[in-house]
């Protein structure tokens, strides 16, 4: 399959990504309501992740992979377990709103990291796009609402939080795009999973997580977020990373917020307010707006980049 007939697969997978991670937020409020801390959570999701993808690996896929390479997917699978935990550290201290959108910051720098580390500006739909979404996301987490009510109130313990969830979660998309790419997309996202599960392990282990852990409770929550937190957009961003650049790849990933909205409301029962729909429709704006133009164009520009 040429790169003209991968890019638009890439592109949806991308979009996915995003999708599943947005819904996941909302089931993991479920599973955290049932009395489970944040670490017992990932724990179990990690784990899920991890022998579910194992066993897709060691069923089908019988690839060698280079020591190497292993080495820096496990690393990754490691670093992406702290956006997870400062995102939800981040609400602790703020709203559900105020996190969101601050987290969001992720789309703008995942372009400037892209920028910096590879020597060239953005195109200027790319930067319209982050900064679309950047104003999208203050109205689609319902945080204008909250401050237009006088509810919300300024942490700074929760903007450092919300920093280092943006920060990381950055780093993990730009990453995640140029590290071991000729690697089986599942055995990448396998390999990520047990980064993911190695990391929360040393977590739970250090904070005493295991004390009065419900783990076989935790099991069917904790497995449905592994397969939507983890095993679906693993395999998603290790096909989507390295055939679109960062930058496109964070544009596309805002899809969450959209996602989160729509399984808030389904799910949780979260009100749905007009400022909230005008930025989920802000957001899908930026993201076609950004994907403007013909597949064959876009994935040469990408590969010239």
């Amino acid at each position: 399959m040429n790169e003209a007939k991968r890019y638009p697969l890439a592109t949806a997978a991308a979009l996915a990504a995003g999708i599943f991670v947005g819904a996941a937020g909302s089931v993991s409020s479920l599973v955290r309501g049932a009395g489970f801390t944040v670490a017992q959570v990932c724990f179990t999701q990690f784990l899920a992740a991890s022998l579910i993808l194992g066993i897709i690996v060691a069923i089908k896929f019988h690839e060698k992979i280079a020591p190497s390479d292993v080495l820096k997917l496990i690393l990754l699978g490691m670093e992406k377990s702290i956006p997870v935990f400062a995102y939800f550290l981040s609400i602790q201290f703020m709203s559900v709103a105020a996190g969101c959108t601050f987290q969001f910051h992720y789309v703008w720098i995942t372009v400037l990291i892209q920028c910096v580390v590879e020597h060239f500006l953005p195109g200027k739909k790319v930067v319209i796009s982050a900064l679309l979404i950047l104003a999208g996301s203050v109205l689609g987490s319902g945080l204008m609402d909250e401050i237009i009510a006088g509810s919300f109130r300024i942490s700074w313990p929760g903007i450092w939080a919300s920093a280092i969830c943006s920060v990381t979660y950055a780093v993990f998309i730009y990453a995640s795009s140029r590290t071991a790419v000729t690697v089986n997309p599942i055995q990448r996202s396998f390999f990520i999973s047990l980064g993911g599960f190695i990391a929360v392990t040393i977590i739970m282990l250090v904070t005493g997580g295991f004390k009065e852990f419900d783990f076989v409770g935790s099991i069917p929550g904790g497995s449905l977020m592994g397969v939507l937190m983890c095993v679906i957009p693993f395999i998603c961003y290790a096909y989507a990373g390295p055939r679109l650049s960062g930058g496109k790849t964070a544009i596309l990933v805002s899809s969450e917020l959209p996602a989160a909205v729509v399984a808030g409301h389904f799910l949780n029962g979260e009100k749905i307010t007009p400022l909230m729909i005008g930025g989920v429709v802000i957001i899908l704006g930026a993201v076609v707006l950004s994907q403007s133009g013909s597949a064959k164009k876009e994935s040469e520009a990408e590969s010239a980049s």
